[in-house]
């Protein structure tokens, strides 16, 4: 017998090399103890071929929708195997310079608990969500760099004090980007300018966010209230890019951030992660003078202007956002940073 199947090239196929070996022998098997596809049965050849061939598409139905199957043949007799897990298609590797954030809390695999492991019984903290989804229990070298992931280490960083080889290290990290441990962001320097994208116009209606940036960006000492969260907003809508650079908007806006206990970092780090915020010559700038001197009056005062005069209206934020005109406004600026990001510089 000799049994194929047709899978994608971007996977591990060796499973799938175990899978056809493994029908193969299941079928022999049948053969020599039912004479499957021999013509000396009672059944005669049409039906017996019949038979492989609606075994055949039972295994492959099963296996496509959950990667194991069970298929009786007879009243004694059965198909039954897991395929196991392929190696997972890794996202691109970092820069040494970027710096891995993580997004859950990476102390239970940093103890090397298994994923799935439910350590409440224990009094330890609880596996988060995105470890449960992990099909493959840590190794030593994977707990030593999720360690070393705290947001302000960069990749060279983790390298350096982890002791292990670079590609080690660097895939690691991609593992947790697969994941939804761990994201990626650009180094934050004081001497970098940041502006606010087309996104930071509806971030704010999000409830997620709302009910996440304080406490973030305040690295827990305060729990998110409209006060706050407003003042946070505000503080945002500072970064215009245009001139000021991390160090001067810090240096302008001290006596809040003291008075709130912001971190800095963390203030930057959440606008990155959430994409409202981005740093000013991540990208190119290819839009001719007359565009860009118009996405920027877009982005700094038409909009901003507009949404103000109708938030004085008495109109909701969640309204303002949905009248038309405003609409009309942020489709043509994100018209503009769609051609703006036409070469991503590397």
């Amino acid at each position: 017998f000799n049994i194929c199947a047709v899978i994608s090239s971007r996977i591990d196929v060796e499973p799938y090399r175990d899978l056809a070996q493994h029908l193969a022998s299941a079928f022999h098997t049948l053969e020599i103890e039912t004479w499957l596809l021999s013509e000396a049965t009672a059944f005669g050849p049409c039906r017996q071929r019949d038979q492989v061939q609606a075994l055949l598409g039972s295994l492959r139905r099963q296996l496509a929708e959950c990667g194991e199957c069970f298929v009786r043949v007879d009243d004694s007799r059965c198909i039954s195997f897991r395929v196991g897990p392929c190696s997972p298609v890794l996202a691109a590797a970092p820069g040494l310079s970027e710096i891995p954030v993580p997004l859950v809390d990476l102390t239970p695999l940093c103890k090397g608990l298994p994923a799935g492991f439910d350590d409440e019984e224990e009094g330890l903290c609880r596996v988060p969500s995105g470890l449960r989804a992990m099909l493959y229990d840590p190794d030593m070298s994977l707990q030593s760099v999720a360690g070393f992931v705290d947001g302000c280490n960069r990749l060279c960083d983790i390298i350096e004090k982890s002791k292990l080889g670079d590609e080690d290290v660097i895939v690691c990290v991609r593992h947790l980007i697969h994941f939804g441990l761990v994201a990626v962001i650009e180094e934050i320097r004081r001497e970098s300018r940041y502006w606010l994208t087309p996104e930071f116009h509806t971030a704010f209606d999000r409830p997620d966010i709302r009910d996440e940036i304080v406490r973030y960006v305040t690295v827990g000492k305060h729990e998110g209230d409209e006060e706050l969260t407003q003042i946070v907003q505000g503080l945002y809508c500072c970064m215009d890019g245009s001139g000021h650079t991390l160090e001067t908007f810090s240096e302008e806006h001290e006596a809040e951030i003291k008075l709130y206990s912001i971190s800095l970092r963390h203030f930057i780090t959440f606008g990155l992660l959430w994409g409202f915020l981005q740093r000013v010559g991540s990208y190119v700038q290819e839009l001719p003078p007359e565009e860009a001197a118009e996405f920027e009056d877009l982005r700094v005062v038409r909009i901003p202007a507009l949404k103000e005069a109708l938030t004085k209206t008495g109109m909701s934020s969640s309204d303002v956002n949905k009248d038309k005109q405003v609409r009309e406004l942020v489709k043509r600026m994100n018209d503009l940073r769609a051609k703006e990001k036409s070469f991503p510089v590397f």
